[in-house]
């Protein structure tokens, strides 16, 4: 299995979340794809070692009342909704800022906008924030992902951790942060995500449970 996303609540009046405490840090690719539920305003910081801030470029997503895309262009529709998840991307590649719809990256036919940047910043973190509270399902970039080995009807013992709710790609990144974590159990069922020390041949037959430990 690959963890390919993970979830992220933003905090309201545009409390940050560094994705750098999730693992994520900008690649050579120059690029971040995620889906977003908020009713307005939700922006991306993309930040740099340069300067007294440390803020390279600031992108907002659903301002002016969910009107607009910044870098100041005006959109018609609403961009963002605050009862499902819309898809976007954001490229700095080179110095040329591009935001778009959905999660093909550089896709000039989905592009919202794009500016070019005369003198390019180098992009060292990522952060996110919204007016209101928002939800991100932030997508891992190639490279960046973890791997597990998934073992139907079996548990392993003893149990670090433990919570209800989860969906087995959540409980792979916790699994994947926890530092003590090499495996985790997983039970559909009650979405029951334990997370564990054992190792593949020490997992035992339970019929509720899939085990799963990194490789």
């Amino acid at each position: 299995m690959i963890v390919k996303h993970f979830n992220i609540t933003t905090p309201k009046d545009y409390g940050r979340v560094n994705l750098s405490d999730y693992c994520i840090k900008p690649t050579t690719d120059s690029s971040f794809k995620f889906e977003a539920m908020a009713s307005d305003n939700l922006w991306v910081s993309l930040i740099t070692d340069i300067g007294v801030t440390g803020i390279g470029y600031q992108i907002g997503i659903g301002s002016n009342a969910n009107k607009c895309c910044d870098i100041r262009r005006g959109i018609e529709n609403n961009l963002l909704d605050s009862s499902e998840y819309r898809p976007f991307w954001i490229s700095w590649r080179d110095g040329k800022i591009e935001v778009g719809y959905g999660l093909i990256v550089r896709n000039t036919l989905s592009r919202l906008i794009v500016w070019d940047d005369p003198e390019p910043l180098n992009i060292t973190e990522i952060k996110l924030s919204s007016k209101p509270e928002g939800s991100c399902i932030v997508h891992y970039p190639t490279g960046n992902t973890v791997k597990y080995t998934k073992a139907s009807e079996k548990r392993g013992t003893p149990v670090l951790l433990s919570n209800v709710g989860y969906n087995v790609v959540e409980c792979a990144f916790r699994c994947h942060i926890e530092p003590e974590c090499i495996s985790f159990n997983y039970k559909e069922s009650s979405k029951m995500c334990e997370l564990s020390q054992a190792r593949f041949s020490e997992a035992t037959h339970d019929a509720l449970y899939n085990f799963y430990s990194e490789c």
